[in-house]
């Protein structure tokens, strides 16, 4: 089956007698290392994460060695998780490729000298830090922010930490183990980039603007169960205490979130 997809693919209708025996001998690769992964039960978690398949050994072998246990990883964002996120994802060729395009970094230098930078930028980002913030604790541009935000870190390293949490949930539930909320969320906190369980459910339920859920989720606190007063009290005393609100935020942003704040009282 293999053989036959190879040879009905474009690529091969394009391709000389060698390169299609290569193409064949790549599809079979892939063939035997997918049965291989539906005969130890993995298949079904690439389904499941949705994760690329070679991202289930990534993880095995290097993610998941890099804490004794992960059960165990308390606090709302885990220094030791994230560090271990960090050091695995350098390992990675998309990250690495992403980091020297953010950096400007030439073929065939190492990218180990940025990536101590490239880790406080992510540090700064879900403790809520603004990018000329961030920019002024870096001492570099906000240019440069945007550029290591955009491909490193939004396009790269946000997409491996979420697949690789995905499938080291598979793995401890294999175990009968469950993860702590303090690492299934973490791709949802690096997503919004805000740095406690309120903010992050501002954002989640709408606001749109990363500065006023990270201001709303540090003066109000969401439960997760009965959020409606939460909100409610939260609207009533942003519009009561307009003037203070209006100052910190500016025009734009008041007017979004009270928009933000109605629609999820709404729905």
């Amino acid at each position: 089956m293999a053989n036959e997809i190879a040879e009905q693919s474009f690529a091969a209708t394009q391709a000389d007698d060698s390169s299609i025996d290569l193409l064949r001998a790549v599809f079979r690769l892939r063939s035997e290392a997918i049965t291989q992964m539906q005969d130890s039960g993995k298949l079904a978690w690439v389904r499941s994460t949705g994760a690329r398949p070679r991202m289930i050994g990534l993880v095995e072998v290097g993610l998941l060695p890099r804490v004794d246990d992960w059960t165990a990883l308390s606090g709302t964002l885990n220094t030791d998780a994230i560090d271990a996120l960090l050091d695995w994802s350098f390992t990675l060729d998309e990250v690495d490729k992403k980091l020297r395009e953010a950096y400007r970094i030439q073929d065939g230098d190492a990218t180990a000298t940025i990536h101590e930078r490239f880790g406080q930028f992510v540090k700064l980002w879900v403790q809520g830090d603004r990018f000329v913030e961030i920019a002024s604790h870096l001492r570099i541009d906000v240019n440069q922010v945007l550029r290591i935000y955009s491909g490193a870190f939004a396009y790269a390293f946000q997409t491996v930490v979420e697949q690789g949490i995905a499938v080291l949930a598979q793995i401890h539930e294999s175990r009968l183990e469950m993860l702590p909320e303090t690492i299934t969320k973490l791709p949802e906190y690096l997503r919004y980039g805000v740095p406690n369980e309120s903010s992050l459910r501002f954002a989640m339920s709408g606001v749109r603007h990363r500065r006023a859920a990270i201001d709303l989720g540090s003066r109000f606190y969401i439960p997760a169960s009965d959020q409606t007063v939460a909100f409610e009290t939260a609207r009533a005393e942003v519009n009561a205490d307009y003037s203070d609100w209006i100052s910190d935020w500016g025009g734009l942003i008041m007017t979004n979130t009270l928009s933000d704040l109605d629609d999820i009282l709404d729905s």
